[in-house]
């Protein structure tokens, strides 16, 4: 079954569906697509989500309701990305061009932000955790510095919008702008 703004769990064996959050998104009864999804690193119980209503969302898995809201994003909340190191820390990215870092005990007040200048599609964590990859929609694939939470380099030798964007080994990066059959290849440049 449909449901729209439902977060779901599926047996792999099996491949049983079961809803699991009932309307994790939506205001005022409309159903609001989930966009963003990610279990946290250090509590299994733990799930954040984001959503075409421009909320990001903790979910405990052990209830109903939900733990902690942010309205602080502008506009649909795609992606979230849980520090695989620090135990209260995740980076949400949203089609307001933001890319935040957050203190999951406090969904009040960012930690920090950057502007990419695009809609943020997707994060990635550089395998030493000292980067961000972002595909940036509009405004192409960016490398953000985790010290010093800033824009270090930029890619926009596409012409279409960066939706997919991984790490390889060395520094390499993958990137897979929208709509072109090409996959291209980069190096991160340490300062």
């Amino acid at each position: 079954r449909h449901c729209q703004g439902c977060i779901y769990s599926i047996n792999p064996d099996s491949l049983e569906t079961s809803v699991v959050i009932e309307k994790a998104h939506g205001a005022q009864g409309w159903g609001a697509e989930v966009w963003g999804l990610a279990l946290d690193r250090h509590d299994h119980n733990l799930v954040y989500s984001g959503g075409d209503d421009c909320l990001l969302k903790c979910h405990d898995l052990r209830t109903p309701h939900t733990v902690s809201t942010s309205r602080y994003h502008e506009m649909g909340v795609c992606c979230i990305s849980p520090d695989p190191v620090s135990h209260n820390q995740i980076i949400s990215g949203s089609y307001d061009e933001l890319v935040v870092e957050w203190d999951t005990r406090n969904f009040k007040q960012p930690l920090r932000t950057v502007s990419v200048g695009g809609g943020v599609w997707r994060i990635k964590r550089s395998p030493e955790n000292t980067h961000l990859l972002i595909a940036g929609m509009h405004s192409g694939f960016h490398v953000v510095d985790l010290t010093e939470f800033a824009v270090t380099q930029t890619y926009t030798g596409h012409t279409s919008l960066a939706y997919g964007a991984d790490w390889m080994d060395q520094g390499l990066l993958l990137l897979a702008p929208f709509m072109i059959t090409w996959l291209t290849f980069g190096t991160v440049v340490s300062n």
